[in-house]
């Protein structure tokens, strides 16, 4: 690669093996960034008492989300204040 960078471009050795150093780098980071951005597999909810339809909605939820490969915990809760201490 560096043969390419001193024939086509003209430029001296060091320079070119910077070239290619900084491409690999930046490839590396973007290989990096692409990974770390991912979204979550796991996604933890709240979803009401045991058999409202609050409960309903996020087992309905769960069935969408796992035809996507994200797995989701739901958490039974007693209302808004049970809620607002999973916080």
């Amino acid at each position: 690669m560096l043969k390419v960078f001193s024939e086509y471009f003209g430029l001296n050795r060091l320079v070119s093996l910077l070239a290619v150093g900084a491409i690999s780098l930046l490839t590396c980071f973007a290989i990096f960034w692409f990974v770390y951005s991912a979204p979550p597999r796991v996604i933890t909810i709240t979803s009401g008492p045991p058999g409202s339809i609050f409960e309903s909605n996020a087992t309905q939820y769960r069935a969408i989300l796992a035809s996507n490969g994200v797995r989701l915990k739901i958490l039974p809760s007693q209302g808004s204040l049970d809620n607002y201490r999973f916080c």
